[in-house]
């Protein structure tokens, strides 16, 4: 079934030898950055971050930004809860990579093994956006009407298009489709209901329209190719800009530019 994983790990394992020190950080104002020593068998996830420079491109991005009154720590390891944010620290264990490895190769996601090493470093920019969101709300006190983790969505999904990495955002809502097909004709249980976040498909459909609604020019058959009915594609615009509305005056006091 993981035969895609097998692959992608052949593929990675062939990658220059880049190194890892106890901790490599990045220490600027706003953020803090530290890569762990993963470990073997989270390596080459490891090494595939390290090699696309992404994470590194990302805190730039975010430094030149924001400018918050105490800096956000994250931390890539291995064997760390997450990814989550606490107490001024976000965790991204590589083996976050590795599972959504797996479940794109449960769910026949693609034959391409790059094109799932792209959609993995893409899901894991999206993500530590989202956690970012969740140091934001924590470090200034902002508040949510709602639910958080669908905020905290709509801020990555906001970030990802301003810096026109939409495909960082359609990624991860593609990664959302594959897991929830995996999970087709089971019930929905009522653990599902009760957790935090909204069910996959609403996640999916949520980022699909924040995309969208950014650029309904250029995304044009978004929505009609995920079976979204035209009425409510309407909305969409809205939604982006309400969103992109929102998050500019409650960050309005800390964006740089």
């Amino acid at each position: 079934m993981f035969y895609k994983c097998i692959v992608i790990i052949s593929i990675l394992l062939t990658l220059p030898a880049l190194g890892f020190s106890q901790i490599n950080n990045t220490v600027a104002e706003s953020f803090i950055l530290e890569f762990y020593q993963p470990s073997p068998e989270t390596e080459p996830y490891a090494l595939l971050l390290a090699e696309s420079g992404i994470i590194e491109e990302a805190v730039a991005d975010l430094e030149d930004l924001f400018s918050l009154p105490v800096p956000i720590k994250i931390v890539f390891a291995s064997g760390i809860e997450g990814p989550q944010y606490y107490q001024g620290v976000i965790n991204m264990p590589y083996e976050f990579l590795m599972q959504n490895d797996l479940i794109l190769s449960a769910a026949q996601f693609s034959d391409d093994p790059e094109v799932i090493a792209q959609t993995i470093l893409n899901l894991t920019e999206f993500v530590l956006y989202h956690e970012v969101g969740h140091a934001l709300v924590d470090i200034l006190d902002i508040p949510v009407l709602g639910k958080e983790e669908d905020a905290v969505d709509g801020f990555a999904a906001i970030l990802s298009s301003i810096w026109e990495l939409d495909e960082v955002a359609l990624s991860t809502a593609d990664v959302m489709n594959a897991s929830s097909s995996l999970n087709a004709g089971s019930d929905i249980t009522d653990a599902e209901f009760w957790d935090s976040h909204s069910l996959d498909e609403q996640r999916m459909f949520t980022i699909f329209c924040l995309i969208y609604g950014s650029n309904p020019k250029e995304h044009a058959s978004l929505l009609s190719d995920i079976g979204m009915p035209a009425e409510q594609q309407d909305r969409c615009q809205y939604d982006y800009n309400n969103t992109y509305r929102n998050w500019g005056r409650v960050l309005e006091g800390y964006i740089k530019n």
